[in-house]
């Protein structure tokens, strides 16, 4: 069940619609991936428009979730 909850909240974080805010007067992307050397994702982080960290979610080699904080 812990994993199916990990797997539901990583998936709303990559499945979203991609958010760009306006910031006083930067463009600010709220979310920041690292990629394993196989292009599969390693890590995404998602923050807040105030540039807090929300959650990151952590995967294995294969694109499965490990963790997510």
């Amino acid at each position: 069940m812990r994993y199916a909850q990990a797997a539901a909240v990583f998936f709303m974080i990559l499945a979203a619609p991609i958010v760009i805010c306006y910031a006083e007067g930067e463009i600010k992307g709220l979310r920041q991936y690292e990629r394993w050397d196989t292009g599969t994702i390693r890590s995404c982080t998602l923050f807040d428009m105030n540039g807090q960290l929300k959650a990151k979610a952590y995967c294995r080699h294969d694109g499965t979730v490990e963790k997510v904080e």
